[in-house]
């Protein structure tokens, strides 16, 4: 007879499982891979019910009290599963409850093998972005009734169940053979249940596989460019305006140029049009944008677009640093370690199935945490020039791939990170070459200036220190042997010494208080001019063998840390020593932690960097860069001059297509709404019968945290409630928002800028608070000081243009095409009375007016302006 797996599913009083007692469960049979059938029912569990949990799965104490006991269904729950093979998400809880709750009645337990799903879905869909069960089924289109309730999530598994049985029966069999093998540790008996499934008739696959060594790899396909409209585009007349000051550019002797142009213009269309007659596999042109979703956009979107214009189509290719790569020779090495812990094994089970499917090798497919796992570290690539090339898999390797792909492109996209990371490169990765275009500058900015900001505490530098040491135990040493064993010691020590100065610096300044001073060592006792003088010969000796190293450093990962802890070394020696270079530098406490603050002004030109001397043009471009059509923003922040300058004109008229409110109904002691009130009028907005999507921006993530509890605790089951860093990915979220009938997302800046959200896919932009540095970032006062130096306003002459272009981008996601309809609310009122409002307004884009009004005026606005749509 063949198997019945019982998809089961469980609520209880509480999330305690100590204390908890059962209120429902639901379980759905399923033979031959189809349902056969149901049970399921509520139960009595003569104890109340936590309110967060009536709350998450609407399951009250009046619904239950008429329900059986659970004595008097333990037989019928005993009889219905005790032949079947027990399946759940997370099934090692649930069948430890039921368990506790047959044991509690005096009922035999289950004695049936158990097989977690959360473990499989990992396993066989690694790219999934989360595994929560609500997640999965909006992923894999599965209509979820009623989420939290027992026969609902039991319904919505079984489904999930079905689709996963047969990706693992398609799974090549090789590849379920080594997961089988290394899979000791998975939960309960879902090992034996993949040896079962193993030894059924496995399909054969079908994707174009081959078997390389010990493992399967996916054939790398070519992937062509289509775009898929029935007539290419053309360029508008503001677009061609746009191309023609370009080109007219790129035959002069000038560097830099601004090109600002609004959104929603096509101004990466217009971009590569302008560039596309001037680039070649010699000379490539080199693109660089912000975040990895928009390098997806440019090479699946926007370079399709363009080559459906031409003939000869470009050939363009990403690339991203070495550690975004998986080594395939040290991966297979490490499938015979067998000293990794269950985590490790887990990881070595996705990347199995992943590399059965991935063309690019690219670690961020599989979406996993930032924080450095120290298993990955061991298998990440360490860059080309540390390839094995005599090992089987030498032809297989990704990163080695991409770089000959890179040789043969006409337009190599990038991001910012990585673009400003070639100073610390054993080798430029980039070529010399006439173009740079710099997509979204704004934040280029941001990132470089950073480079100037150091703010060390002795965490970070203990992190900087852990890194090393891993990443020196795990490097092919094919050289000297002492040079390594001595940064390990002295880098230890180093970091053994730096919490020891810290200590004495916080005994000295006042343990436990709240200080800024500038660091003074004339009065130092003897223990302190003791510590202080051998950090900095320590730091010598660190310096001598870390420029030994690097002279024959072939791991680029290894490298770029090198560097970075050399700058970081470096950088504390100015406390030490006090050198002139360093504008800033002061000791913080804020009674918990002390911290070392520099601001160095000497890193603050563009031109005394590697990457930039290395391009005959570069444009600046984005949607918010110029204040008042000049652009001495970027040229204070760069340090550069002179710089060209190009505004191009909107294609939207903003008088028709947006209204911009203004909300003036807060508190007399208020300026902004809280979270509480901003959700309030979120919800009326979503009750308007026109709106359907709305995007909800937040200045700090904390905000954006207590407003999606808020969401949450509502329960909305018609609205989707989508979070970052709460619900997935960027990519994710921005995926279910487009897709949902109803919903609405929170953000922070990164939501502000760069997201193509066209037509009905967004409706309303809500701004809870003006886009103001935080007053907390320690480096404001420093900028405030260099500017008041040199006679400059800090508030009007930093501040208020920062907080003016970060506006300027959040109104930007609304008005993508002519036929877009949107309204902007602005949830401060600042907007409107302060002396700075006329300047903000000012800079908004042409024809928008604002709007002052309270809640129930913009309502009636709203509901009048889109009926209208």
């Amino acid at each position: 007879m063949e198997t019945i797996y019982a998809i089961v599913d469980i609520e209880m009083t509480s999330s305690n499982i100590e204390v908890g007692r059962m209120i429902q469960i639901g379980c759905v049979f399923v033979q031959n891979n189809q349902i056969i059938g149901t049970y399921g029912t509520d139960i009595n569990p003569e104890i109340p019910i936590d309110p967060g949990i009536q709350q998450l799965t609407g399951i009250t104490n009046e619904r239950v009290a008429n329900a059986p006991i659970f004595s008097e269904v333990a037989e019928e729950i005993y009889q219905e599963l005790k032949d079947c093979v027990f399946v759940a998400h997370n099934v090692y809880a649930d069948l430890r409850f039921i368990n506790s709750e047959l044991a509690r009645v005096g009922y035999q337990q289950l004695q049936v093998p158990a097989v977690d799903t959360v473990e499989l879905m990992q396993i066989f869909y690694p790219t999934q972005t989360s595994y929560q069960l609500n997640d999965l089924a909006k992923a894999f289109h599965i209509y979820h009734a009623n989420p939290h309730q027992a026969d609902s999530d039991a319904k919505v598994t079984a489904e999930l169940w079905i689709q996963l049985c047969d990706k693992i029966r398609h799974t090549p069999r090789l590849t379920l053979d080594k997961i089988i093998q290394i899979g000791g540790q998975l939960t309960l008996q879902t090992r034996q249940f993949l040896r079962r499934i193993r030894h059924e008739c496995v399909h054969e696959y079908t994707h174009p596989l081959k078997q390389v060594g010990s493992i399967m790899l996916r054939i790398p396909e070519k992937e062509l460019d289509i775009f898929e409209e029935d007539t290419p585009l053309q360029l508008t007349s503001s677009q061609s305006d746009m191309v023609d000051a370009m080109k007219s550019f790129l035959e002069s002797d000038q560097k830099n140029m601004v090109v600002e142009a609004p959104t929603g213009f096509g101004k990466t269309f217009a971009y590569l049009s302008a560039i596309q007659d001037h680039v070649s596999i010699e000379r490539p042109a080199i693109i660089s944008t912000s975040s990895i979703i928009l390098e997806q956009q440019l090479m699946e979107e926007g370079i399709p677009k363009l080559n459906a214009t031409r003939s000869i189509p470009l050939k363009a290719t990403m690339i991203k640093s070495a550690h975004h790569y998986l080594d395939i020779e040290k991966f297979v090495q490490s499938l015979s370690d067998h000293h990794l812990g269950k985590g490790e094994r887990l990881l070595q089970m996705r990347l199995l199935v992943w590399l059965t499917e991935t063309i690019n090798g690219d670690l961020d497919e599989l979406s996993l945490p930032n924080k450095p796992h120290p298993y990955l570290m061991s298998v990440v690539h360490k860059g080309v020039f540390s390839a094995h090339s005599d090992s089987i898999y030498a032809s297989w390797d990704f990163l080695t791939r991409q770089y000959k792909a890179l040789q043969q492109a006409e337009i190599i996209i990038t991001n910012h990170a990585f673009l400003l990371e070639e100073s610390l490169r054993p080798h430029p990765l980039l070529p010399n070459t006439d173009i740079a275009i710099i997509d979204e500058a704004h934040q280029f900015i941001n990132q470089f200036t950073k480079l100037a900001e150091v703010r060390l505490n002795v965490p970070t530098i203990q992190r900087f220190i852990r890194l090393l040491r891993k990443q020196l135990i795990v490097v092919d040493n094919k050289n000297d042997e002492s040079i390594y064993k001595q940064l390990d010691q002295d880098s230890y020590e180093y970091g053994q010494m730096i919490e020891q100065w810290a200590l004495l610096m916080q005994k000295h300044y006042g343990m436990g208080e709240t200080f800024r001073i500038q660091p003074q060592f004339k009065h130092l006792s003897n223990e302190e001019t003791i510590t202080r003088k051998a950090l900095i010969t320590l730091t010598t000796n660190l310096t001598r063998s870390i420029q030994q190293l690097l002279k024959h450093c072939e791991d680029e990962c290894l490298y770029v840390t090198l560097k970075q802890f050399q700058l970081c070394i470096d950088y504390f020696l100015l406390f030490l020593t006090k050198r002139i270079s360093t504008t800033f530098c002061q000791m913080v406490s804020d009674g918990e932690m002390l911290y070392f603050e520099l601001l160095d002004y000497t890193q603050r030109s563009v031109e005394k960097h590697v990457w930039y001397q290395r391009f005959q043009h570069i444009f600046y471009i984005g949607a918010s860069l110029l204040i008042d059509q000049k652009a001495d923003y970027i040229e204070e922040h760069l340090q550069v001059l002179p710089m060209s300058v190009y505004q191009a004109k909107s294609n939207f008229n903003y008088d028709t297509q947006a209204q911009f409110l203004v909300m003036n109904d807060q508190a007399e002691d208020e300026r902004w709404y809280n979270e509480v009130q901003t959700v309030k009028l979120v919800q009326q907005c979503m009750a308007l019968p026109s709106i359907h999507k709305v995007l909800v921006l937040f200045n700090s993530h904390q905000s954006l945290e207590e407003a999606y509890q808020q969401f949450h605790s509502l329960n909305q089951k018609e609205v989707t409630i989508l979070a970052q860093g709460k619900t997935g990915s960027a990519q994710r979220n921005l995926k279910q928002f487009k897709k949902a009938t109803k919903a609405i997302l929170l953000g922070t800046a990164s939501f502000a800028e760069g997201i193509d959200l066209p037509g009905q896919a967004l409706d309303i932009v809500v701004i809870n608070k003006l886009p103001f540095l935080s007053p907390d970032d320690h480096f404001q006062g420093y900028m405030e000081s260099i500017l008041k130096e040199e006679g400059k306003d800090p508030f009007y002459d930093y501040a208020l243009p920062q907080a003016s272009i970060r506006l300027k981008q959040a109104v930007g996601r609304l008005i993508r095409s002519k036929t877009d309809k949107g309204t902007i609310i602005v949830l401060d009122k600042r907007m409107a009375d302060s002396n700075y409002a006329s300047f903000l307004q000012q800079n908004l884009p042409a024809g928008l007016s604002v709007q002052v009004v309270n809640q129930q005026e913009a309502l009636q606005k709203m509901a009048t302006f889109f009926k209208q749509r």
